[in-house]
């Protein structure tokens, strides 16, 4: 069992690979709900809430969640968890918004620094608010 961040946030992916398990989704925001979902599914359980820092899913395109990997039962708190956020993220019905360069990492550094919060929560003292490198 160990832990894997599920991100579709490149920021994260290149700032953390070093250091933890990345999986980089190519797609969307939702897209990263799903597969953890998936994960879920298969017996993963979820180590950070997947809508924290209270940014809608209509604001920002990206989105990193921590899972804890294993195989098994269903953990059901998870499931309710991560079901819920894709019932909210389909409740926002909006376009495909493009973004210029500074404002797309602007939000990178946003998810980010809110992974931050949970890879601190999971490692007391290891996440040390490490800055971004560009």
């Amino acid at each position: 069992m160990h832990a894997v961040v599920v991100t579709n946030n490149p920021l994260v992916a290149s700032q953390l690979s070093a250091t933890h398990a990345v999986e980089l989704v190519e797609g969307s925001y939702a897209d990263v709900l799903r597969d953890v979902r998936d994960r879920v599914h298969r017996g993963a359980v979820l180590l950070s809430h997947p809508l924290y820092g209270s940014v809608k899913p209509d604001r920002t395109p990206y989105r990193s969640v921590l899972v804890r990997e294993r195989e098994g039962q269903v953990d059901a708190s998870s499931l309710h968890l991560i079901e819920a956020a894709l019932g909210a993220c389909g409740s926002f019905a909006c376009a495909p918004r493009q973004f210029d360069q500074s404002v797309l990492h602007d939000f990178q550094t946003v998810d980010y620094a809110l992974l931050g919060s949970a890879l601190g929560a999971q490692a007391p003292g290891a996440w040390k608010g490490r800055e971004v490198s560009a």
